[in-house]
């Protein structure tokens, strides 16, 4: 599903792993699946969520005060203008602004057209909306997705255009770049070198001076769907410099080894780092990681280095081959205070299950979606590993697969995980299936700077009725830490502990 939403908070964090439970902000009637809700950001003494209302062409944000989750203030606010083909792409918060992301289709000239409104942080237009991109397509159900990046600085943003699916003819990929008044910076349509079938580039990075990276690697949310091989075929990082107007590329391609999963960040010196898991087999059977760092502003190589997983690490997943971990995706790339790096994995696969009816001898097909074992690596600068540790889980669903996974919070010290999971799991010994659906506890598992494991039961799920949403509970969020839950027809935040 796509991001409508973006968090634009510095990952600095600081919270107390130990504080006391949390408490429950005032249920809102939603139908969260028609009106997705998202936090958007934070300031000194608060948060700002944004809900989507797509029928009434409206967006309502509302602040929370973040000691007590009470309600400070609500504000509607309509994009439609009248036109009926208007929709709401974006909804960024950066610098105590809204930048309000819309989207309209012109038949005659077939362009789908990208408008942004800056907001105060009482969500009051400061002006007109702005034209900042648009694309050449056929129709809207034609276009693809518009996407957002912002430099580590949260000063500039890099705006551009991005299919859902795999691009079948080589094209020109259209940036703008853009200063937080909205000033242009720069804009470049860049044709890479590659035929489509050899190079997909899906990932995209700006840094503080504007330089523009780009790697290819299939899409992350295509993971449900292709889960019997990996992509052959290179894999290159592109640096674009802006001022210069000049492309460079990076192979970081593994030979006799197949990338399976692959993510960019900048570290803490706006270095890039690319990372995450290698097979060997053309399947998702993961052997171990990679871990590249390359110079900024187009520099050379700092760090290049592959990782087998030991047996101490693989044995602890039913695999039908030795040393490998199967069906593990990367989730999460973090650069931490001290200079090392932790890559997040989840097992994900799906499922057939052939169901007999013993009174009608109806047959039918199932397809369930299960999401398993967690992994942590944390890795030195070199790319070693300092420890791989597996978080036991288990849950599956066959149609809402937004109560499964987890949301994950760091101190950069240590790590904590929120999914929900079934009481009986508080004891490490066990790992029964968790369904979406069912009553559930929010579990919380703490890993230390050492690997160590704590488990603990966070709270029974409000009212049983409501079901911890990952998708509405941010990493980003600072004190206090802030879940999202769900029931069927309504909402509600909650602080961590």
């Amino acid at each position: 599903m796509k991001a409508y939403f973006t968090l634009v908070l510095s990952f600095s964090l600081a919270f107390n792993i130990h504080a006391q439970e949390g408490q429950f902000s005032t249920p809102v009637k939603n139908k969260v699946s028609t009106n997705p809700v998202n936090i958007l950001g934070k300031d000194n003494t608060g948060f700002f969520t944004a809900e989507r209302h797509d029928k009434e062409q409206s967006v309502s944000i509302t602040r929370y005060n973040q000691s007590n989750l009470k309600t400070e203030w609500t504000k509607a606010i309509a994009y439609g203008a009248g036109n009926p083909d208007m929709r709401l792409e974006e909804v960024v918060y950066l610098n105590n602004q809204f930048y309000l992301y819309t989207s309209t289709f012109h038949a005659e000239s077939e362009q789908l057209r990208i408008y942004c409104t800056i907001l105060n942080n009482t969500g009051t237009a400061l002006g007109e909306p702005a034209l900042v991109h648009y694309t050449l397509s056929e129709g809207r159900e034609y276009a693809p997705d518009f996407g957002i990046e912002l430099s580590p600085d949260k000063q500039k943003m890099l705006v551009y255009f991005d299919p859902p699916f795999e691009r079948k003819t080589t094209e020109a990929l259209s940036f703008k770049c853009y200063a937080s008044d909205l000033d242009m910076l720069w804009e470049k349509e860049i044709l890479l070198p590659y035929r489509a079938d050899v190079i997909q580039v899906h990932q995209f990075a700006l840094d503080n001076d504007v330089n523009l990276y780009m790697m290819s690697g299939r899409k992350h949310s295509d993971s449900f769907s292709k889960l019997d091989k990996v992509e052959s075929g290179k894999y290159i990082m592109f640096y674009y410099n802006a001022k210069e107007n000049k492309l460079k590329e990076y192979d970081v391609t593994l030979k006799d080894k197949q990338i399976a999963s692959v993510g960019l960040r900048f570290d803490n010196n706006i270095n890039i780092v690319i990372a995450g898991y290698y097979s060997l087999d053309y399947k998702i059977n993961i052997s171990g990681t990679f871990f590249y760092t390359f110079a900024s502003k187009g520099g050379g190589v700092l760090a290049a280095s592959f990782m087998p997983f030991k047996k101490e690490t693989t044995e602890k997943y039913a695999a039908e081959k030795p040393d490998v971990i199967p069906n593990l995706f990367l989730k999460d790339i973090v650069i931490l205070k001290d200079g090392n790096t932790l890559i997040i994995g989840e097992q994900q696969y799906r499922a057939e299950l052939v169901i007999n009816d013993p009174v009608t001898n109806a047959v039918r097909t199932e397809t369930q979606f299960h999401f398993g074992d967690i992994l942590v690596s944390k890795l030195e600068a070199s790319g070693k590993h300092i420890m791989n540790t597996t978080i036991a889980k288990h849950q599956y669903s066959t149609d809402d697969l937004s109560d499964c996974s987890f949301a994950f919070y760091t101190d950069r010290s240590s790590s904590l995980f929120y999914y929900n999971d079934k009481p009986e799991n508080i004891d490490p010994a066990k790992n029964a299936k968790w369904s979406a659906g069912s009553s559930s506890i929010t579990m919380k598992t703490i890993i230390s700077d050492n690997g160590n494991i704590i488990r603990d039961a966070a709270f029974p799920n409000k009212d049983k009725t409501y079901a911890l949403k990952p998708s509405m509970s941010r990493t980003q969020i600072d004190i206090p830490i802030v879940l999202g839950y769900t029931s069927s027809d309504s909402y509600r935040f909650c602080t961590g502990k």
